[in-house]
């Protein structure tokens, strides 16, 4: 087995299929008769997470280790202000960075269908934004990416 902490990723493609994935198992966990949902609301926030890091990393960024959307917003935004509409949505995904990851945090029965919703929300069209500049600049600078399509997230769940 490799040792998984041996390397830092900087590789914006991975950075941008690991993002596909979490959404991905978060879109089928919506289907299930009882979701759930601080599980949905956490891999939204990492989702948003990679797709900023991917972008940053496609800028020339050195990794480093931050689960706060904001703090990666204000570094996007160094390279292009059109970053900063995504703050609002930033601040909404990063309530669901740790609560409800860890048990104790928060019950898991206190997130809702809606706070499902409003991470579906947040991430939708601002992940398609972050994700959009991220696969420009990786594509630019010839990284490999398993799916070059945009990303279309649902709409609606």
């Amino acid at each position: 087995m490799t040792d998984l902490g041996s390397r830092p990723v900087e590789t914006p493609g991975e950075w941008l299929r690991f993002a596909e994935e979490n959404l991905g198992v978060a879109r089928r966990e919506m289907t299930y008769e009882r979701p759930a949902y601080h599980t949905v609301c956490f891999l939204h926030h990492s989702a948003a997470e990679k797709y900023l890091k991917a972008y940053l990393i496609s800028r020339g960024w050195t990794l480093k280790k931050t689960h706060d959307l904001l703090e990666l917003l204000d570094l996007c935004e160094e390279y292009d202000p059109a970053f900063d509409s995504l703050v609002g949505d930033g601040s909404i995904l990063n309530e669901y960075s740790v609560t409800g990851r860890y048990p104790g945090d928060i019950s898991f029965d206190a997130f809702s269908e809606d706070n499902a919703r409003e991470a579906v929300r947040a991430a939708d069209e601002r992940l398609n934004f972050a994700s959009s500049r991220s696969r420009s600049l990786a594509r630019s600078s010839s990284s490999a990416l398993t799916n070059p399509e945009p990303l279309n997230l649902p709409r609606n769940l």
